[in-house]
């Protein structure tokens, strides 16, 4: 017998993923518009897990040449714990306006929690 109420929550339900894959879509887009590799390469969100993506957004909007090329020295990719915690640092010791937020932040709950790295990102694609 044909279900009525599960068409009506099917689509619903693919709506809102669709505008999820929307949403970081766009945001892979932005991240892929750095020309340093690790930005280039991220087509998927797994692909953020590293840390050192985040690292290279966070050194290309706040720091200047010479401290990009510190903290690139700084990055491990086997380490990601360690490779956002070092983009939270940068930031909070930098005079963006992220700064006070992002000490709230620990880099534990951004590598765990996707919507939370989604806010991070959104908020440094704003600065």
């Amino acid at each position: 017998m044909h279900n009525p109420t599960r068409e009506i929550a099917r689509p619903h339900y693919q709506s809102h993923s669709h505008l999820h894959s929307q949403k970081w879509q766009q945001m892979i887009n932005w991240i892929n518009q750095f020309e340093e590799p690790s930005c280039l390469l991220v087509n998927q969100v797994s692909d953020l897990s590293t840390g050192v993506a985040l690292c290279h957004i966070v050194a290309n909007i706040t720091c200047s040449e010479q401290e990009r090329q510190e903290l690139t020295e700084l990055i491990n990719p086997i380490k990601p714990l360690q490779n956002v915690g070092l983009a939270l640092e940068v930031l909070k010791a930098s005079d963006c306006s992220l700064a006070g937020w992002v000490k709230t932040i620990r880099a534990e709950d951004v590598l765990r929690d996707n919507g939370l790295l989604f806010e991070l990102l959104e908020a440094l694609r704003e600065v």
